[in-house]
Order: C-alpha cells, then structure tokens, then sequence
C-alpha cells in the first residue's frame, strides 16, 4: 500500500524548468509518508534490542577481528578488517562464517575474551562505568528539526505551472509541531536482582537531576529490571512554536 501511494506521487510530479512540484492533493500522503518514516525507526531500525544487539555484535567482531584470518587471492590470510581489499576473502566474510569461526575456534584467547558476549558475569551489587552502555538515539522526519514537506513545491490542477509552498496550517492542525526527538537509553550488563535495581536506580537520580522525563512500567515493572526510555529534555524550540500556534488559533477565533 505504501509503495503504491510513493509510486503515485512521483507519476503526479511534473517537470518544470528549475523544479519538480507534485500535485496538492498529495500533500497528505506525503507526511504520512515521513510518518511512516519515523514509526519504522523507532518499531524496528533503532528499537532498544535491535540497537544493543547491534553494539554487542560489533563489539564481538572487533575482538575477533585479531583472531580470524580468511584466505584471499594467491591464499593470503586476511584479518576481517582487511578482506575489503580483497574481493574474494570479502565474498567469503559473511554473518555465519564469522560467528562459525567464532564458535570453532581453538584459539585460548579468542575464547577467554568471550567475544559473542551473550552470557556475562552476575554482579554483586557493585556497578562500575564499564557496566554501563549509554545510547543516545534520533528521530526525526528526514531533516533533523525542519519539517520536510515546507522544502517540496506544489502545484494545483488550475495552474500546473505555477510551483506554491502548502503551510502545515493549511493541510491540518493535527499535524505535529515537533520534528525531532532524542532518547537516552541506558543498558546494565548486571544480570542480578540487587544489580539491576542499583543501575535503575542510578539511571532516575541521573534522570532527576539532568531533568529528564522517564518512563517506567510501574513498580513491578522496576522490580523485575524492566527497560526505561528516557526522552531528552525537549528544545526550547518547541516551548516557542507551541505559543505562536495558539496565538495563531486565539486570532482566526476573534476574527470569525
């Protein structure tokens, strides 16, 4: 359905001398589309498992990198790092040859590393900053604080040639005013009880006194380690936006 509508907006399209608008009637289907965009992001690119999971891979493969050799042309021995000079030792670098090697090795070092990292040590209630993983993640339309749609030009059926900027105001007030968003993410490598309520509650103190906005799942939620996202303090940007939009509404009501 979505390949369908960005298949349809780009047959509207029209070709003028210094732009390409799109028709008006469009213009919903475009912030869906940046909508879209962003819900993709924050349900499966940068979800919270999906980002760790990430960081713990790369962290594996950068210890292994030492460790693991692949044969490449002429049969030289190539560190991973180094296959992406070599075409055929970099067809063979793939997810499950690595991890495979990983997992085969007989090399006492690569082992005593741990390098896969998915079994780590029980603390006993004593965290260090090594025991911590701090994320910070983005969210945006495409264009960090700037609304996307205020840089594409229109066109209208009655004038085809005549490109006009749409003001959100003029699609819809239920359009958002915000176009950007960081979170703080805090992982703990504790896997106790008494670890995981220690970094939960070094993670609220550090939320309290940066002024961070958290949320949790309640009481039983923070008993059992439950996850925190934590929204960074928003831009003043918005406190301003926010006000010029209601003195904008006061104004069209006085005026009717």
């Amino acid at each position: 359905d979505n390949l369908c509508k960005r298949q349809r907006f780009v047959c509207v399209c029209v070709l003028l001398p210094t732009m390409i608008p799109s028709m008006i009637q469009e213009v919903h289907e475009l912030y869906e589309m940046f909508s879209t965009r962003n819900s993709l992001h924050r349900k499966a690119y940068k979800h919270k498992t999906t980002r760790i999971v990430e960081r713990m891979i790369t962290e594996a493969f950068v210890e292994a990198n030492d460790h693991i050799r692949i044969q490449g042309t002429g049969g030289r021995l190539l560190k991973m790092s180094e296959a992406i000079d070599d075409m055929l030792a970099y067809t063979k670098l793939t997810d499950h040859f690595v991890i495979q090697q990983i997992r085969t090795s007989q090399d006492p070092q690569l082992a005593q590393e741990s390098v896969i990292k998915i079994m780590v040590e029980e603390s006993e209630g004593k965290l260090t900053a090594k025991d911590f993983v701090v994320d910070v993640v983005k969210f945006d339309y495409g264009m960090k604080e700037r609304n996307p749609v205020d840089c594409v030009w229109f066109y209208s059926k009655d004038n085809p040639t005549k490109p006009i900027k749409v003001h959100q105001n003029q699609v819809s007030h239920m359009l958002p005013m915000v176009f950007k968003e960081e979170q703080l993410r805090v992982y703990s490598t504790g896997t106790g009880r008494e670890a995981c309520s220690l970094a939960q509650s070094y993670f609220i103190r550090l939320c309290n006194m940066k002024k961070l906005a958290y949320e949790s799942q309640g009481d039983e939620g923070f008993a059992h380690g439950s996850s925190y996202l934590t929204p960074v303090r928003q831009p003043l940007a918005e406190t301003r936006i926010n006000d010029t939009t209601k003195k904008r509404k006061l104004s069209e009501i006085n005026q009717m």
